[in-house]
C-alpha cells in the first residue's frame, strides 16, 4: 500500500469536497475532511468526520476517485479519519452493497452493530461501529440494575436533608 498524506480540509475548503463528492452524498457536508491529493493539487479521496455528541464521532461520505480505487485509499482514509475522532465511539453508515467501503471499515477493526432497511431511499444500510481503546477501561464495582430492582423511597441524609440517589 503506497504512503498517503492526507490534507485536512475545513470551512472554505469545504467547496472542494462538495465538488468532488458524487450529486447523491452531497448533502449535509459539514465538520472536517481528510483528503489526499495527485501531484496537481486534485483531490483523489475524501472522508469526513463529524463530531456527533460528547461520546461520538461520525466517519461520513467516504470517497475515493476511480482513478485510485484498489490501492487501499479508502482504508487509509478511515484509518485517518479514526484516529481524527473524538470521543469514545466512532460510528458509520454504509450501504451494505457497497463492498469496497464495507472492507474498508472491517479492515480497520469496525464491526457491523445493525443493519436496516432506509425507508426514505429503501437501501439497505450497516451501521458499523469501533471503540477508542482509551474508551475500553474496566470498571471497578459496576452498578448493575435488574428489572425487579424497584428505587427506594428518597432517604434523609446526614445532614437532614434528602438524597434523591437510589439505595
Amino acid at each position: 500500500m503506497p504512503a498517503y498524506n492526507f490534507v485536512k480540509l475545513e470551512n472554505t475548503d469545504l467547496q472542494r469536497v462538495l465538488a468532488f463528492l458524487p450529486e447523491s452524498e452531497r448533502n449535509n457536508v459539514r465538520g472536517v475532511y481528510y483528503a489526499q491529493m495527485d501531484q496537481n493539487g486534485m483531490l483523489c479521496g475524501v472522508v469526513g468526520v463529524r463530531r456527533r455528541a460528547w461520546h461520538e464521532t461520525e466517519i461520513r461520505h467516504l470517497f475515493v476517485a476511480e482513478t485510485y480505487r484498489r490501492q487501499g485509499m479508502a482504508k487509509a482514509l478511515v484509518k485517518r479519519a479514526f484516529l481524527g475522532a473524538r470521543g469514545m465511539r466512532v460510528v458509520a453508515t454504509v450501504l451494505s452493497n457497497n463492498e469496497p467501503s464495507v472492507r474498508a471499515f472491517l479492515a480497520n477493526r469496525f464491526e457491523c452493530i445493525d443493519v436496516f432497511l432506509n425507508p426514505n431511499t429503501q437501501n439497505t444500510v450497516m451501521v458499523l461501529r469501533r471503540l477508542k481503546r482509551s474508551a475500553v477501561v474496566p470498571v471497578q464495582n459496576p452498578v448493575v440494575i435488574t428489572e425487579s430492582a424497584q428505587p427506594s423511597a428518597p432517604r434523609p441524609n446526614d445532614r437532614g436533608t434528602v438524597n434523591n440517589a437510589v439505595h
